[in-house]
């Protein structure tokens, strides 16, 4: 009796660890179970690597057309300014029109007073 329980004991402590130096895919499924979550972790990075792609691309094209927005902004601002050029330009061409057929109007003495008299925007700049 002694020694069949010696036996068993002594058989059971060395096919124990055995047991685990199975090949991969024959004997325990462990080896298949570490491959498929190892598997499903590398599926995971790679949604999350696209999901971070997807949202750098959408971030640029944001970026693309704010920076558009702000070219078209600057644009604006150029015809804008053009176009008051161009009309301080032609509010300086009748004013000349305007001096130049108030010269040939009037009396005599009217003439004269209007060539001494001084303007309002000449008055600082020539004594």
């Amino acid at each position: 009796m002694k020694k069949l329980l010696i036996s068993l004991l002594v058989s059971s402590v060395v096919i124990w660890p055995l047991q685990g130096m199975t090949e991969p895919g024959k004997g325990s499924n462990k080896g298949q179970q570490g491959g498929e979550h190892s598997e499903m972790r590398k599926q995971s990075e790679i949604k999350e690597q696209h999901r971070k792609q997807e949202q750098t691309y959408k971030e640029q094209q944001q970026g693309d057309k704010q920076q558009e927005q702000l070219r078209e902004q600057d644009r604006e601002r150029v015809r804008q300014h053009q176009d008051e050029s161009q009309g301080m330009t032609q509010q300086r061409e009748r004013k000349a029109e305007q001096d130049q057929k108030e010269l040939g109007q009037g009396s005599e003495q009217g003439q004269k007073s209007r060539e001494n008299r001084k303007k309002w925007w000449q008055f600082w700049g020539e004594d």
